[in-house]
């Protein structure tokens, strides 16, 4: 790692050293400046933190929120919560990972899309949604969806 990505994360531990339960924030703002979790990364934490790996691991993969994978430059959230399920949010899921060859729950070898599946966005009578980075769009079919994401791609 290098030293300025070390120095980040000192400046980030430093921020949260008096928090009792500071790993989940921790974890959050490391996420932020570097996109996610690499062992690297859990290893530094560790040694800086004096708490083991496994334990760091064990909550960065318990938290959806966390990532111990590299992520694409734009997220794709699919929703299937019950609304979406039935007016074919699955499907679209399906779709999608298979026009960006990935998937659900995998990002794009490009780096160019990461793909989710979420249960609920909360816009029910406008099903089926997807979430791409903060923006919502629905009602949706799926080549609507795939037009919109063609629209973000580089």
């Amino acid at each position: 790692m290098d030293l300025l990505t070390c120095r980040r994360l000192d400046e980030i531990i430093e921020k949260y050293k008096e928090e009792k339960s500071a790993l989940v924030s921790i974890l959050h703002a490391v996420q932020g400046q570097e996109d996610y979790l690499s062992e690297e990364i859990i290893d530094y934490l560790s040694e800086k933190l004096s708490i083991p790996a496994s334990q760091i691991f064990g909550v960065a993969s318990y938290y959806k929120a966390f990532s111990t994978q590299p992520q694409g430059k734009h997220t794709i959230k699919v929703c299937d919560g019950t609304s979406c399920h039935v007016r074919g949010g699955e499907k679209l899921l399906t779709r999608l990972g298979r026009e960006l060859q990935i998937a659900a729950e995998g990002t794009s070898e490009d780096l160019q899309f990461s793909l989710k599946k979420v249960r609920c966005q909360g816009c029910c009578q406008v099903g089926p949604v997807i979430q791409i980075d903060d923006v919502v769009h629905g009602p949706l079919t799926q080549e609507k969806a795939l037009k919109i994401i063609k629209e973000h791609g580089d």
